[in-house]
């Protein structure tokens, strides 16, 4: 059972990928898994997940968390990405949609009705608010848009009461505000403002999860009976929250920009310099939302990029390891035993486009991203950002860690004493400064 267990959620992701909920992903699991995971005996999914697999664990996925392959992380989305649904969507939903505005027809009536209670019917207003200019959406299709929003306007100006739209009507008007502002905000940055190798982990994931949010409510707010007014505090309560995280992610961002830019600033640029000769990585431990950011000559060897992750994450060379690249069939990069070569360099994988390598390292899989960018004059290796202090790296990998970081906030004291015992009397796991991260790789490389 256990087997056919793995294998049901296996194929899930590769049906649905990280999906739209745990629940989907169960749901799938089972289906796809076959009568056998169905039929008693079984485990329960509690002690499958938690107890007896060792292949299948929750791990990170921007504000949420879903089942993924143990020890890896669900990878960044390049856009927003919404629900959509292929077999009935509409000329409208399918518009919006290829602009990166994953919403329903119902969505874009709750922004009639908000208009209606803001007092501003403009459907030019009302056009932009649904698709901003950010959203890049042509002059036909917005007239498209304008033209469905004044023949609503007209169906539902007949029906609408301010009085009666007193309770939900604030709470339409947050959801919308919020809405456009992180459709505003992913075009802009979809269009290439900053340089997408500076933006926080899982940038675009944590604003479709936002986005998706605030379109949920203001498809379902419209579509049944006035909520109670304890499930409309509930809802104000909840947007409140994915607020103050839109916030800190564009603060998040502002910062790695200002940090990019300072860093750069007092870097004495070469005419001559080959502005290809550096590239930003991303080395992520997976299974654990823990990950930097690092600019690095294209002649580093992998050799060297493991001393780079020593010091990044503070670890030492003492477990077995080994690179992995998936997928990939250049003689060249292989020795006569069938391992990566550790004398192959960053430039290397570019010429050969080749942009992810995995350094498995004890129980941890780490992975490294390289990604199009590079400071032009850059003069020595540097983290740029990251997040998270990583995790002793005689903690047995990512699951252990993340029970031991959750038993640091329980009141057991039993349980608290065992993971203080693992990682460390000081450690907390918000803990990281760039300042000290690049003191110590100045250490090691210069």
């Amino acid at each position: 059972w256990v087997k056919t267990a793995e294998d049901g959620f296996f194929k899930s992701f590769e049906v649905l990928g990280s999906g739209i909920s745990t629940e989907e992903q169960v749901s799938w699991a089972y289906f796809l898994g076959g009568q056998r995971m169905r039929n008693v005996p079984s485990y329960s999914l509690e002690d499958f997940i938690y107890s007896t697999t060792d292949k299948i664990d929750i791990t990170p996925f921007g504000l949420e968390s879903r089942f993924w392959y143990a020890g890896k992380e669900i990878p960044d989305y390049k856009q927003l990405e919404g629900i959509r649904t292929q077999t009935d969507e509409t000329p409208l939903e399918r518009i919006l949609f290829s602009h990166n505005i994953p919403i329903s027809e119902f969505v874009v009536q709750s922004y009639i009705r908000d208009a209606l209670f803001r007092g501003d019917t403009d459907p030019t207003n009302i056009t932009r608010r649904v698709a901003p200019v950010e959203s890049g959406v042509s002059i036909r299709n917005l007239d498209f848009i304008a033209a469905y929003i004044c023949d609503a306007l007209e169906d539902f100006e007949d029906v609408y009461s301010i009085f009666t739209d007193q309770k939900v009507g604030p709470v339409r008007e947050q959801a919308a505000e919020l809405h456009t502002e992180v459709i505003k905000f992913a075009a802009s940055l979809k269009k290439g403002d900053i340089d997408s190798s500076i933006l926080p982990k899982h940038t675009f994931i944590i604003l479709s999860q936002i986005q998706m949010f605030a379109s949920n409510v203001l498809e379902e707010i419209d579509m049944f009976e006035t909520p109670k007014q304890e499930e409309l505090n509930a809802i104000e309560n909840s947007m409140e929250s994915m607020i103050d995280f839109f916030d800190e992610l564009k603060e998040l961002i502002d910062n790695s920009r200002k940090n990019f830019r300072l860093n750069n600033i007092t870097l004495i640029t070469d005419n001559n310099y080959d502005h290809s000769s550096w590239r930003i990585i991303q080395i992520s431990i997976g299974g654990t939302g823990i990950w930097r950011r690092v600019s690095v000559p294209v002649t580093l060897t992998l050799h060297d990029v493991r001393k780079l992750i020593t010091g990044v994450f503070n670890w030492g060379r003492k477990l077995p390891y080994k690179w992995l690249l998936e997928y990939v069939a250049i003689d060249k990069f292989f020795d006569s035993d069938g391992l990566v070569k550790e004398s192959l360099k960053i430039a290397d994988l570019c010429a050969h486009c080749v942009s992810e390598i995995t350094y498995e390292y004890g129980d941890w899989s780490v992975k490294i991203i390289i990604t199009t960018g590079g400071a032009d004059g850059e003069k020595k290796i540097r983290c740029i950002t990251g997040e998270g202090c990583a995790p002793p790296e005689d903690v047995e990998g990512p699951l252990r860690f993340r029970r031991f970081v959750s038993a640091l906030g329980r009141s057991n004291r039993e349980e608290q004493e065992t993971a203080r015992a693992q990682l460390g009397d000081s450690f907390n796991p918000e803990n990281f400064s760039v300042d000290e991260c690049n003191k110590t790789l100045a250490g090691i490389f210069g």
